[in-house]
């Protein structure tokens, strides 16, 4: 890195450029993962803040980027882009008096994701499973609601991920969308039928070779291409149709990944145990079904505790009423 005075004369692009370079020496290998998630933040600021000279860069800029970005990112994201900015400007020397100014972006309360009950579990697949127009959103849906594996997951799956002759067959989930989800899941009865199903498909598409995607992009006129991945909305139509005919419009793919990280939380399963299923889940999910477990507990204990009787009434010397 060169001398931090330089940082305030150049444009911000080349000064993040900067700084991430620098930062490359203070993470180990393994941890590259933050490198890249730095990156993605920096891309974001480079289309406001890139062409600006880093000692012209004030408050009011940075307001407007969180005006711009509000519109297509979440708080929470804006957040990151511009806690990572404050960090380059510090390192500028020029962060300490537009702190005094800045104010993050209010990120909304945390709810529990939406999910179904048992009985609307069972109707969801009764419908897909008796449409073959749903095949494929019935197959994602249920591997996901066994394996945890979501849609953009999914979506990056190569043939050399999925191990069926292991006992038991074996899904590897390599980095895709969250830095934290790298893992290998062991399939159940349920997943190891989805799956061959799935690759039975994939063959059928021209998906045979080890690199190739397990769900390839899709050409024009109904022809594959297996060396590139689905596209972002490989699912949508199928889903949409099966999700209205289920009658549940909110259902999104995701929501599978919460249903079966719900149902394993709430019956009981270590956390450590979900987290190797299912990589990172966040702290506020962790935290709302540990409660939901204390107060079931409460609840199963409430059961057998002793009822109380009605107390019996005799009559004393004084002839008023005494409790047993």
């Amino acid at each position: 890195m060169q001398n931090p005075n330089h940082l305030q004369t150049v444009p911000f692009e080349q000064a993040a450029k900067d700084w991430l370079a620098d930062e490359e020496l203070y993470h180990l290998k393994e941890k590259s993962k933050t490198l890249k998630s730095y990156a993605d933040y920096i891309k974001r600021l480079n289309t406001v803040f890139g062409a600006i000279v880093v000692s012209e860069i004030h408050i009011g800029h940075i307001r407007e980027y969180q005006r711009l970005k509000i519109k297509s990112y979440h708080p929470r994201s804006v957040n990151h882009d511009l806690r990572l900015m404050g960090r380059i400007l510090k390192k500028a020397g020029l962060w300490k008096d537009l702190k005094e100014h800045y104010r993050p972006l209010p990120e909304p309360k945390w709810t529990p994701p939406r999910v179904l009950t048992d009985d609307q579990e069972q109707h969801l697949f009764e419908v897909a499973a008796r449409n073959e127009a749903y095949s494929l959103a019935y197959w994602v849906a249920s591997l996901t609601n066994n394996t945890s594996a979501s849609g953009v997951e999914l979506r990056f799956l190569q043939r050399k991920h999925v191990h069926m002759e292991l006992d038991p067959p074996e899904l590897y989930i390599p980095e895709a969308k969250n830095n934290y989800r790298e893992r290998k899941i062991p399939l159940n009865e349920r997943g190891a039928i989805q799956m061959q199903r799935i690759l039975d498909r994939a063959e059928s598409l021209c998906s045979t070779r080890p690199e190739h995607f397990v769900f390839p992009f899709r050409l024009h006129r109904g022809s594959y291409d297996p060396t590139k991945p689905a596209s972002e909305s490989w699912l949508r139509k199928q889903w949409d149709k099966m999700r209205k005919e289920a009658g549940f419009p909110w259902l999104r793919p995701h929501d599978m990944r919460h249903q079966i990280v719900t149902k394993l939380l709430e019956d009981g399963q270590p956390e450590e145990v979900v987290r190797a299923i299912a990589g990172h889940v966040s702290r506020e999910m962790m935290e709302h079904y540990s409660h939901t477990r204390t107060k079931r507990k409460f609840q199963a204990l409430q059961s057998i505790s002793p009822k109380k009787k009605p107390a019996s009434i005799s009559t004393g010397k004084n002839g008023k009423g005494a409790s047993a």
